[in-house]
């Protein structure tokens, strides 16, 4: 699934849409850049993770949390791969946040971190893992 920007163009970063009990889950896929000839991945993962929390904003929505979910940190636990924020705790009613930017940030800043051990450098994208 793609997304509008609020320019009306497409911003070119997939994302994933699954029902829950509760309401749904969504998966921003990672982004990742140039490698080895290939064009970059999801360049507009950041565009795209703003605009999703703007328009849940819109329709009175809630993030109840956000994990990390890829191969390198699978054998970590869901605790340990959960995105903390700096200045709030879950469950977020975003209509109420005033900075989605902000927001972003600390999500981004956080998603880094995880995964960061003595063997594991952060999750940024270029790094080697054991």
């Amino acid at each position: 699934m793609t997304a509008f920007g609020e320019d009306g163009q497409i911003l070119d970063a997939e994302f994933e849409v699954e029902e829950t009990a509760i309401g749904v889950d969504i998966v921003l896929h990672s982004n990742g850049g140039v490698s080895r000839g290939k064009p970059a991945y999801n360049p507009d993962y950041i565009a795209t993770l703003e605009t999703i929390l703007a328009r849940l904003a819109v329709l009175g929505g809630n993030l109840e949390g956000a994990w990390v979910d890829s191969k390198v940190l699978a054998d970590l636990d869901p605790n340990d791969r959960r995105v903390k924020l700096e200045t709030a705790d879950y469950p977020i009613r975003l209509s109420d946040v005033s900075d989605i930017g902000e927001l972003r940030l600390q999500i981004h800043r956080s998603v880094s971190t995880i995964g960061r051990s003595e063997r594991r450098s952060a999750g940024t994208g270029n790094k080697s893992y054991d």
